[in-house]
């Protein structure tokens, strides 16, 4: 696994409920683990749409 750095950010009240409540029901691990898997599934998401040109 590649190594984790924190970071501080702003989020609106409504995605940190969210996320504590995805840890509550058990679909995720943490708060932090959340975003993370929100962040890959973003990048994933923009790597399909825009094709590597190299």
């Amino acid at each position: 696994m590649a190594a984790k750095h924190k970071l501080s950010v702003t989020v609106d009240r409504a995605l940190i409920e969210a996320a504590r409540a995805a840890v509550a029901a058990g679909r995720a691990a943490s708060v932090s683990a959340w975003v993370n898997d929100a962040l890959r599934r973003e990048l994933a998401s923009e790597q399909r749409r825009t094709p590597d040109t190299q």
